[in-house]
């Protein structure tokens, strides 16, 4: 009769282990779906805009952030040895031990701006070639794979978009280059379709997107204007404040 009764007990337990085991599942699921429909809804954004006129190539595609402090001085010099947490496999995809030394290593490494886009046009869509993007000194000699680098380096440090945000910024509003569209687009409606991964209010900051040409004098740029207005202005308040004091030099000396 014990038997029977410890029989009966440890079924019952099993079937309550077995439902607890399916009430489990059905709350994985459900998350998953509410997961997945963020995801969808926020990590992928659509953008829209309107060409009125005829745009020639080459168009540089560019990020922008602004409130994003990159000119921290603890900020830009956070480029020792550490670890960077929940990173285990290579750029390669090969497995990498937890507690290895991340490399390439530091905030500004791991802070790397990760959004990615896709243009379409009237035409279908658009390649953004992120090649040529870097400073023709850095990719291979400043910044260079080491001899393992796909079975050692969470990130390709030859990637040009991974260069340019190592590249500091000297201001808390900047752009950077991400891709260049090698194509001229002609009028009509255009969507960019955004990969919301870097998440810009964690640091206080906001992010947007630029379509740019340039001209032999590069890119639209008002920080540059600005600073070439007020050295301008300090200039001639330099050469009156001379002027001034020369001809009170020969004032006195006439006296």
């Amino acid at each position: 009769m014990r038997c029977q009764d410890s029989c009966c007990v440890t079924a019952a337990r099993a079937h309550c282990t077995l439902r607890e085991a399916w009430v489990v599942r059905l709350a994985f699921l459900a998350l998953s779906a509410v997961f997945f429909l963020a995801w969808a809804v926020f990590i992928l954004t659509s953008l829209q805009f309107t060409l009125p006129r005829p745009v020639r190539q080459p168009i540089y595609l560019m990020y922008r952030l602004d409130g994003f402090n990159q000119n921290s001085r603890v900020y830009a010099q956070s480029q020792n040895s550490q670890q960077l947490a929940g990173i285990f496999s290579s750029w390669a995809g090969v497995p990498l031990h937890p507690d290895a030394v991340a490399s390439p290593c530091g905030a500004i490494a791991f802070t790397t701006f990760n959004d990615t886009y896709s243009l379409a046009g009237p035409d279908g869509s658009l390649y953004v070639t992120p090649s040529g993007i870097s400073w023709p000194g850095d990719k291979g000699l400043k910044f260079k794979r080491s001899p393992n680098s796909a079975q050692e380096q969470w990130i390709d440090p030859e990637d040009e978009r991974f260069i340019n945000w190592m590249r500091v910024a000297g201001l808390p509003s900047f752009q950077k280059l991400w891709g260049v569209l090698e194509t001229d687009l002609r009028p009509g409606s255009y969507t960019v379709q955004v990969d919301n991964q870097f998440n810009a209010s964690f640091f206080g900051s906001s992010k947007a997107l630029v379509l740019a040409t340039a001209s032999a004098l590069g890119t639209r740029n008002a920080y540059a204007g600005w600073f070439v207005l007020g050295c301008a202005v300090a200039n001639l308040a330099a050469g009156c404040l001379m002027l001034y004091e020369r001809r009170l030099s020969l004032d006195s000396e006439s006296e």
